[in-house]
């Protein structure tokens, strides 16, 4: 009867576990992807629009998490951003 009561609680608390850690995960990544892009746009001597950063990092994890190599999803996002933000290409960077 016990294990009845305490294996849903042990499954919620996996779950809630396993969301914590993909969620940090991601915030790495994203957060490793937004100094790597200011550090960009500082060395090229430009100053990126507020929130370009985080809609281009977003844009990047969303694809690698898609499957898109990492080539591939930094290529399209700079793309994406540069269209977005009405930037010279990003793809100099």
């Amino acid at each position: 009867m016990l294990a009845i009561i305490f294996f849903p609680l042990i499954a919620i608390n996996y779950k809630v576990s396993s969301e914590n850690e993909n969620e940090n995960e991601n915030n790495i990544i994203i957060r490793i992807c937004q100094s790597s892009l200011q550090k960009e746009m500082r060395d090229a001597g430009k100053k990126p629009p507020p929130g370009m950063a985080d809609y281009t990092c977003n844009c990047f994890y969303n694809k690698v998490y898609l499957g898109a190599s990492l080539s591939s999803a930094q290529e399209i996002c700079k793309q994406n951003a540069s269209e977005k933000y009405k930037l010279e290409s990003l793809q100099k960077l």
